[in-house]
């Protein structure tokens, strides 16, 4: 018995120190001038200058993160831990620099991306999805205006809608339509428009029908060497969560086949390189004074002739140009949990903005909901009017 009360006494003198002691250093560690000049970081701001996130003065002097517009742009944004560094988001990838009181400017711009949230949350709803994002970008330089991101599950990290992987079957005809252009026909060029479903998993918003579908799958013809060119392989490093990378399967020629999937940032840069005059871009969230605008590469079998047909198919449908739903059957004959993808530009006749929806979890049918996926001209006709030459060089609150 004696030796019980001993160890139960040798246990408890550790934990009553901590008791004692942790609460003083803690007060000590959070009111000591060093961490405090730690706390006190650079500003997060949009391209207009426009103030995202902030540090002020509590009154009895203590620092704190100011976040003016709540949840706007959180996932990207991110926050601050209790120690006043970075836990997530632009906060932590850009951590060095903030703390060493260095001003940070985002591509983001903030009526756009209050826009964006808007149409996501709409979207989500109406098809009640539990994961999506939303990406607005510029065609010609990467910059990226607007993206917004939705989760509703137990875990409630936002920044798995970024990360989430979707199949881009619905670039397979545009890639088709620009490397066989030779062998279409004069009747194959008329755009049309409707849902094709192309397998009992898979339906297929665009200008092609059921026959040049079925004729295009049927060749098996590979577009690896296309889906190289296109970006997907490379490494992105976006600013957003980190690098991405996206492993491409040896062998591709037909992807409603192949268990193939990329985020949807390489999903728009893909399209992006498809149907503007700049080829492919990379995509990026942080200003760099020094570097923009950054190089676009010129991908050989886009020629302008061809790149100008697939513009004219996709004429007077821009918002989407594409889109596609993968389809989850289940036992009872219910369509739950689909994944859509939802692809657009604008102008009609001079891409410059280009947007990529994303859905995954859907359980209701988008094709009875016409007219939701055309929600995003409302953003492109807001990203249109930016400036994107321009920086705004005085922070503001609006």
């Amino acid at each position: 018995r004696v030796q019980f009360f001993s160890i139960v006494i040798l246990l408890f003198i550790p934990v009553l120190y901590w008791l004692l002691k942790c609460p003083e250093s803690e007060i000590q560690a959070n009111t000591d001038p060093a961490v405090i000049r730690g706390a006190d970081r650079g500003s997060i701001l949009d391209r207009t200058g426009t103030l995202l996130a902030y540090t002020t003065l509590t009154p009895d002097g203590r620092p704190k993160r100011v976040y003016p517009y709540g949840d706007l742009a959180r996932a990207i944004i991110g926050a601050t831990g209790p120690w006043g560094r970075g836990a997530y988001g632009i906060e932590l990838l850009m951590d060095e620099p903030l703390a060493q009181k260095k001003d940070v400017y985002l591509t983001l711009e903030w009526e756009v991306q209050i826009k964006a949230d808007e149409i996501l949350s709409i979207e989500a709803r109406r098809f009640r999805s539990r994961l999506g994002c939303f990406i607005l970008m510029d065609a010609d330089t990467g910059q990226i205006l607007a993206l917004s991101t939705i989760v509703k599950d137990e875990a409630g990290q936002e920044d798995l809608a970024i990360k989430a992987r979707y199949n881009p079957y619905l670039l397979f005809m545009p890639i088709r339509w620009i490397k066989d252009q030779g062998t279409w026909s004069q009747a194959d060029q008329k755009g049309q428009r409707e849902w094709i479903h192309v397998s009992k998993d898979l339906s297929l918003w665009s200008p092609w029908n059921r026959e040049q579908i079925e004729h295009i799958s049927s060749e098996l013809a590979p577009v690896t060497r296309e889906l190289i060119d296109l970006g997907f392989g490379d490494i992105l490093n976006t600013g957003i969560s980190g690098k991405e990378t996206c492993k491409l399967p040896l062998y591709v020629n037909d992807l409603a086949r192949e268990d193939f999937q990329a985020t949807p940032l390489y999903i728009l840069r893909a399209f992006s390189a498809l149907i503007g005059e700049k080829g492919l871009v990379k995509p990026f969230l942080v200003m760099d004074f020094k570097k923009n605008p950054r190089n676009a590469k010129k991908i050989q079998w886009i020629n302008k002739e061809r790149r100008l047909s697939l513009l004219n198919l996709f004429s007077r449908f821009t918002t989407p140009a594409l889109a596609s739903i993968w389809w989850n059957e289940s036992g009872d004959g219910k369509r739950p949990g689909c994944e859509i993808l939802a692809l657009g530009y604008w102008p009609e006749k001079r891409p410059r903005i280009v947007y990529i929806t994303a859905l995954k979890g859907a359980s209701l049918d988008p094709i009875r909901r016409p007219g939701y996926l055309s929600m995003a001209k409302k953003a492109l006709r807001l990203g249109i009017s930016i400036p994107l030459d321009e920086l705004g060089a005085r922070p503001r609150i609006l």
